[in-house]
């Protein structure tokens, strides 16, 4: 009886090399943003676009697909309140930015 072999010996080395070469995409995904809000959000974990955020007093965080920091800012300012501070990955948001940033708590 003979077993069928979809790929060839020399096609499964090139779709493991292609499957390592696409790990760092993978990694791109997992952005980590951290919010501090101004009054501790009503529930110690929430979802904001499409993310799970879990907090610890008034400091969020979340792992989070590639979205550029101040519209996720933005977001919680305007559905959870006004925030302190917002980095994501290892750069903050300046001054102007949070500024910014708040604009979106107030109508």
């Amino acid at each position: 009886m003979r077993i069928f072999n979809p790929l060839p010996v020399p096609m499964t080395g090139l779709v493991i090399a292609g499957a390592i070469l696409a790990a760092p995409t993978i990694a791109e995904a997992d952005i980590r943003h951290e919010a501090v809000f101004e009054t501790p959000p009503s529930s110690p974990r929430f979802i904001e676009r499409d993310s799970l955020w879990q907090c610890e007093g008034a400091t969020c965080r979340s792992t989070a697909g590639p979205s550029r920091p101040l519209i996720v800012c933005s977001t919680l300012a305007r559905k959870i309140g006004r925030l302190l501070a917002f980095r994501s990955n290892d750069a903050s948001l300046d001054a102007r930015q949070m500024e910014q940033c708040n604009k979106a708590n107030h109508p």
